[in-house]
């Protein structure tokens, strides 16, 4: 906990002591918790505000409420998408040997881990930073009757010891904590640590790895996300405040590809050793108007199998994509190279054109 979220919580605690036989201040209380970022203890004291009376309906629907604002809303589609869902559990049987012990880096819903189990591994080291999921995940592991193999760990994997919290090292490690841009969840500073210190020297990952694959584009939209005169006022400088990149649908029928596919960076999450931080690419364009890059994923989830939210009409991948515009459009010829840079800066892509054609 950071000195912030430490101080926060000193604050509290004599609040929570004044309030723990009130099931509406302790409500309030975990409001002002997650507000201040200790989702741990937000979920306890909602808890304990369940407990003093779970028959007020209004006790237990803020509640729900209240831990449904801790879970990022994009679980919910990824649990859905069939594609992604497909890919992964083929790879997990095809790894899973009996007796296997797995690392699960990223439990979620619990999914991957029970996957594990019903593959026939021996036993199953989930862990889950968020701590209302990881809760969640215990009941869900619980009710499918996988209580037995899979453990759920409230916490990140960089806390974990291999030896005091599964008894050694993982022959298997799962993972599922790959964000828009790959990076974003921090995944290679995990997978680095997992391969240092929580995974035998010959253990398999899932996925193997990946790259970030962009293309030159054109985004039909873009002006419309742009400020002008506004009642009669010229707002456009407000622009200069706003994003350098922006989420894309994947079937979004205003994007259109304009040059070849790319991969910025590749990873290969067996490795230990340090990825490179920044990259300058030519892109080779198909001929006409550009004004941005669009920025994709592949994960390689062995050798036999792969999941891609490559852009298209037909695609309907959970992950959206993101799209980096140039401060100008651009006209192309084809076989015409635009310069990009890429760079990866704590845990964010940055892509940025380089120079003109």
């Amino acid at each position: 906990m950071d000195n912030d979220n430490a101080l926060a919580e000193k604050a509290l605690e004599p609040l929570v002591a004044a309030a723990k036989n009130n099931a509406r201040a302790l409500m309030v209380l975990a409001e002002q918790a997650r507000r201040s970022g200790d989702l741990k203890r937000c979920h306890e004291l909602a808890q304990d505000a369940l407990k003093l009376k779970p028959d007020d309906r209004e006790i237990v629907s803020d509640a729900r409420a209240l831990l449904a604002r801790t879970v990022p809303g994009w679980h919910f589609p990824m649990l859905q998408d069939d594609i992604r869902n497909q890919a992964f559990q083929e790879a997990i049987e095809r790894a899973v040997r009996p007796g296997m012990k797995v690392l699960d880096i990223g439990s979620g819903s619990g999914l991957l881990a029970m996957m594990a189990a019903r593959a026939g591994a021996r036993e199953i080291h989930s862990c889950e930073m968020n701590p209302v999921i990881a809760a969640m995940a215990e009941q869900i592991v619980r009710q499918n009757g996988y209580a037995d193999q899979v453990s759920i760990h409230a916490g990140s994997s960089r806390k974990l010891d291999p030896d005091a919290d599964f008894g050694g090292r993982a022959d298997l490690v799962i993972s599922e904590i790959i964000g828009k841009d790959f990076v974003c969840e921090g995944v290679l500073p995990s997978m680095q640590d997992a391969v240092r210190r929580l995974a035998k020297p010959d253990a398999r990952f899932i996925p193997q790895g990946g790259e970030i694959r962009v293309a030159l584009a054109h985004y039909a939209k873009l002006d419309h996300r742009k400020i002008g005169e506004v009642c009669g006022f010229d707002l456009s400088l407000f622009n200069q405040l706003g994003s350098a990149r922006f989420n894309v649908q994947v079937n979004d029928p205003a994007l259109s590809l304009r040059g070849k596919t790319a991969d910025l960076f590749a990873f290969d999450f067996a490795s230990a050793e340090p990825q490179a931080e920044r990259v300058t690419l030519d892109l080779v364009a198909s001929g006409g108007t550009v004004n941005g890059v669009v920025q994709w994923f592949r994960l390689q989830m062995d050798e036999f199998g792969s999941f891609e939210n490559h852009p298209g009409p037909d695609s309907s991948r959970s992950w959206a994509l993101i799209f980096f515009p140039f401060a100008e459009p651009i006209d192309l010829n084809p076989g015409d190279r635009i310069g990009v840079v890429g760079s990866i800066v704590t845990n964010r892509l940055r892509i940025r054109q380089a120079r003109s054609w």
